[in-house]
């Protein structure tokens, strides 16, 4: 499986939020971008392997989401890496392709580190990919 089929296999379980792919931040894009009915954002960091890679990003996103999760293939991980993700709040989705499922292995907190400055940056970065369509 590639990232792109996990992206692609995932996105549907979301079909209640609005969704936006590869959204451009500083010099980073976010894989995923959910916006609840609520208004909260969600970023996700989608990978097969090199987790820290991820964390470094997803420590990025949570300036401009409320909440941030890392989204891998079902799989067994090390409790330091579920040590790391809950000391950062970041949530934990895995997604077991035999099944069709997606499970949430940790709930994220709400990200302490979000400016509302870049949050409504983010926002604007919405709104031109929805003018974009």
């Amino acid at each position: 499986m590639t990232e792109k089929e996990l992206v692609e296999n995932v996105l549907p379980f979301f079909k209640k939020h609005s969704i936006y792919c590869e959204v451009k931040i500083f010099t980073r894009s976010i894989d995923v971008v959910l916006k609840r009915p609520d208004n909260k954002l969600i970023a996700i960091e989608f990978k097969l392997k090199n987790y820290q890679k991820a964390f470094e990003q997803i420590s990025d996103y949570q300036i401009v989401s409320d909440y941030s999760y890392l989204c891998i293939p079902k799989r067994n991980i090390s409790h330091q890496i579920l040590q790391t993700l809950t000391d950062r709040g970041i949530g934990l989705y895995m997604y077991d392709h035999e099944k069709h499922s997606l499970e949430e292995i940790i709930k994220p907190k709400k990200s302490h580190l979000h400016i509302p400055f870049y949050r409504d940056y983010l926002f604007q970065k919405l709104e031109e990919k929805e003018r974009n369509l």
